[in-house]
């Protein structure tokens, strides 16, 4: 009998490496905070809507992930007076330059400088970094969950020069830095953000931001990338790589249908062009839309202006769309619990997983046969 159970042994311990466990998540508790996020800002009636669904949201903090007034250079104070006349002087409308912001990329009459509006919305969560172009935060400051980090790919300043983040250059080595800062402190979640995307089933399919600067988000396995320049709204699978216009199924490891990914799997990315310029199509049959598990834009029904909308907790980011039309989007990365944790580190160590277990199967195995042939006789006497 214990040659059975030998055997017995090690199919349980085969059966326990092999099985996934999907659903073994920590829910999500203790302290919280909440920020909104959007891009593409412009100076209208749908801004000042925008605006005014944001002072209403109660959210700590926002992102405007760049293309602010889209008005001219000069004029820069007073679309932050308006900003200001919605949210009050104090609160934190932390700002990431655009393409209509950089100064070089647009006329002087279709947009501003990012130096400028950095002054009129100062930074007020003490930032490191340039504020406006490239920086980070954490959130609470005091014990902290959160890593945000704010970078300027592929803008070419007036007062600051072009931001390349190509392997190597000192933009690839600072964003290096601060990601690996917040891991080696100890803070739960990393979230990027940026103005232009690079993955897109918008108007903007090729990487403008670099493949180097991709690379190294998956590499260091952001938990969440935020960005906007495309006026649309865009949800991506949670995704180890991406083959930009070449779909890739391998690349996706959770393709995002049920709403919940799990932290450390790979990154989401989330295009919020949305706060209140004119919307841009959605490309359904571009080869990136399969990179994407929700899309929205004037050509989906119930598609509104606004921000999303995200809570996060020691073990949760859950973001939901806060849009002035019916539709809506909603997702969750969760904090995997102790056995999750350990069927993802199999899944993806299968090799070194199967080489430990080897010796280990082979005794067992040896054993049980050697007592199972002595079973009869021992069983007769």
């Amino acid at each position: 009998m214990r040659g059975k159970s030998s055997l017995l042994l090690a199919i349980l311990l085969f059966s326990f490496f092999w099985i996934p466990v999907r659903n073994n998540v920590v829910l999500a508790a203790g302290p919280t905070f909440q920020f909104a996020a959007a891009g593409d800002h412009n100076q209208s009636l749908t801004t000042n809507s925008s605006l005014k669904r944001l002072a209403d949201s109660g959210v700590n903090f926002y992102l405007a992930l760049g293309d602010l007034s889209y008005t001219t250079v000069g004029e820069e104070s007073d679309w932050c007076n308006i900003v200001k006349s919605y949210v009050g002087p104090n609160f934190p409308f932390e700002l990431v330059s655009g393409f209509h912001d950089d100064g070089l990329e647009s006329p002087p009459s279709n947009g501003g400088l990012i130096d400028s509006y950095a002054n009129c919305l100062p930074d007020k969560l003490g930032s490191t970094g340039i504020y406006g172009k490239e920086y980070y935060f954490e959130y609470p400051q005091s014990s902290p969950l959160a890593r945000i980090i704010m970078v300027s790919p592929d803008l070419n300043f007036t007062n600051g020069g072009f931001y390349s983040y190509s392997k190597g250059s000192s933009h690839y080595l600072w964003l290096a830095s601060a990601i690996d800062g917040a891991r080696a402190s100890g803070i739960t979640w990393v979230i990027v953000a940026m103005h232009k995307p690079c993955i897109s089933a918008g108007l903007y399919p090729s990487c403008i931001v670099g493949r180097d600067l991709m690379n190294l988000l998956f590499q260091k396995k952001v938990d969440l990338v935020l960005q906007a320049h495309d006026h649309n709204y865009q949800r991506s699978k949670q995704l180890t790589c991406a083959l930009v216009e070449k779909f890739s199924s391998s690349c996706v490891a959770n393709d995002g249908s049920s709403g919940i990914y799990s932290k450390g799997r790979g990154t989401v990315f989330v295009i919020a062009g949305t706060f209140g310029q004119v919307f841009y199509p959605i490309n359904f049959t571009d080869p990136n839309a399969a990179y994407f598990a929700s899309l929205a834009s004037n050509n989906t029904s119930g598609m509104g202006h606004g921000f999303v909308q995200i809570s996060v907790t020691a073990s949760e980011i859950r973001a939901q769309t806060d849009f002035s039309g019916s539709f809506s989007d909603s997702f969750s990365i969760v904090k995997p619990g102790v056995l999750q944790s350990i069927t993802f580190f199999v899944e993806d160590n299968l090799i070194l997983v199967w080489l430990s277990m080897v010796p280990i199967l082979a005794g067992i195995t040896v054993i049980s046969f050697r007592r199972w042939r002595r079973w009869p006789l021992i069983a007769k006497n």
